[in-house]
């Protein structure tokens, strides 16, 4: 966990960690104080932190991949 927010949490994966703090240091020039968490370990689920951050919004950001049919 990097920050928790008061109004809302992003909870990001991978290489989008760090555009996700970027978004949150935007966000907090706007009057938002939005959290940042690295869910570098999805499995096995840190369910502790996920009840932690379940009364506000959660916002999730991951890497895809693009897959052509």
């Amino acid at each position: 966990m990097l920050q928790l927010g008061k109004t809302a949490n992003i909870v990001a994966i991978g290489s989008m960690v760090i555009p996700a703090l970027e978004a949150a240091e935007i966000l907090k020039s706007k009057g938002y104080d939005v959290g940042v968490i690295n869910a570098r370990f999805v499995k096995p689920l840190d369910t502790r932190v996920l009840q932690d951050i379940a009364d506000r919004p959660i916002i999730t950001v991951e890497e895809n991949t693009l897959r052509e049919i």
